[in-house]
């Protein structure tokens, strides 16, 4: 189901009625992320960042996922933070109900695997998965809330499903993606739609504009 995207995370929190996670989302300014990767430095920052790169009008369970994704790394251990996959998914559960306009069963499983088209993964087990067409999708906008966006295993990821469903022009994924995610928006079409290494559908996030999205940059 679309929504209309809450303007910030604190909205995001009580929409979904998580006011319960707020202690531990702020407890994210305090976790420091890799610079070498993350200059946007910690990880509250990251998901400031990547709220405001989501698309206005958004599919709820993408939304859910992207704003809890991150929650394991308060349980592991920087600079790779390895498992916060699992140890997010774990956070998450006891939070998600049914009924309340997302699909907890999607949420979970979308937290679970975020990391799994990193470099060194294998995502092969998934491609056919009905919930991976999200998970690329959830993969993109993380990637590209990194400074600098690094947008090579999200490449090699969409280029990998393309090929698994015998898609031949580039811009057939585009298609086949937004109709089995339900996607409607523009910003959401836009990113399957753009060249492969194109930079015209990245919102610019450089680190001039982030005082105009971080709260505590």
């Amino acid at each position: 189901m679309h929504i209309d995207k809450p303007r910030s995370i604190e909205d995001a929190l009580a929409a979904f009625r998580f006011q319960a996670i707020a202690p531990f989302i702020s407890r994210l300014g305090r976790v420091k992320e890799d610079l070498r990767f993350h200059g946007e430095g910690t990880t509250l920052n990251h998901m400031r960042l990547l709220w405001s790169n989501l698309p206005d009008l958004a599919d709820a369970d993408l939304l859910v996922a992207a704003l809890l994704h991150d929650l394991g790394k308060l349980h592991t251990t920087a600079p790779n933070f390895a498992g916060h996959e699992e140890a997010s998914r774990r956070f998450a559960e006891p939070f998600l109900i049914r009924g309340a306009g997302y699909d907890p069963e999607k949420v979970l499983w979308l937290i679970e695997h975020h990391g799994d088209l990193l470099p060194g993964r294998s995502a092969a087990d998934m491609l056919q998965h009905p919930f991976f067409p999200d998970l690329l999708l959830l993969f993109y906008f993380d990637s590209i809330s990194m400074a600098p966006p690094d947008m090579r295993a999200w490449d090699a990821a969409a280029e990998q499903y393309r090929k698994s469903l015998g898609l031949c022009p580039p811009d057939t994924i585009a298609v086949h993606v937004t109709e089995r995610c339900n996607l409607r928006c523009s910003t959401c079409y836009s990113v399957f739609t753009a060249p492969s290494g194109s930079e015209s559908a990245l919102p610019d996030i450089s680190l001039a504009a982030f005082s105009n999205i971080l709260g505590d940059a």
